[in-house]
């Protein structure tokens, strides 16, 4: 197991030499994100980008989980592989969040 000391260095290390890396995930909050990470999962970033608008054009922040059913987000997001499963996720992940942690994402684990 690494120290933390060579943890960061790593991380330092990794920083210096790709100083521009970014997700091609397009998203406009932390929430956003977070769905977008979960439906990429054995996806491409390239479908995700093509099913997330329609989602995130009612879904910015957890709270938000409220306006939408499980079934529906399912059906928005079924071109995606595991999608019965992310949809699942994304809307107990939301609904979490909300009850749990004020809706916001913690820091840590």
């Amino acid at each position: 197991m690494k120290t933390k000391i060579q943890i960061s260095h790593i991380l330092t290390e990794i920083a210096r030499m790709y100083p521009d890396i970014r997700t091609e995930l397009q998203y406009e909050t932390p929430f956003q994100f977070l769905i977008a990470v979960i439906l990429s999962a054995q996806t491409t970033d390239k479908q995700v980008n093509k099913i997330t608008p329609a989602i995130f054009a009612r879904v910015r922040e957890p709270e938000d989980m409220a306006k939408i059913s499980p079934k529906e987000l399912e059906k928005m997001v079924s071109s995606v592989n595991f999608y019965r499963n992310k949809a699942k996720f994304i809307w107990q992940s939301g609904e979490k969040l909300v009850r749990e942690f004020g809706g916001i994402i913690p820091n840590d684990l």
